[in-house]
């Protein structure tokens, strides 16, 4: 676990690609394990960020995501659930 005099909490295999900016002026940041926040992403605090989450890159993120989701965009919004099998899909059909 990392805590520093921010309010910035970041928990066991967690990936920052490079650019990621994490505000915590206004309330706590807390990221949990298992995710991954491609580049260039704003993180605007009070925030959660849930277990096994990836966030897209070039998004800022200013509401808590919820455990297993993809986010992304400005503001971010949920992409898909990343437990549902049925978002897999995308996946083969893209291709």
């Amino acid at each position: 676990d990392f805590l520093d005099e921010d309010n910035v909490f970041i928990e066991k295999n967690v990936e920052l690609e490079d650019f990621v900016v994490i505000n915590a002026s206004k309330g706590p940041v807390y990221i949990d394990e298992n995710v991954v926040v491609h580049a260039h992403t704003r993180l605007e605090g009070p925030l959660y960020i849930g277990k096994n989450s990836v966030v897209a890159a070039n998004s800022v993120v200013n509401k808590n995501v919820p455990d297993n989701t993809l986010v992304g965009g400005c503001p971010a919004k949920v992409i898909r659930n990343l437990l549902d099998p049925n978002n897999w899909l995308w996946l083969i059909i893209d291709r």
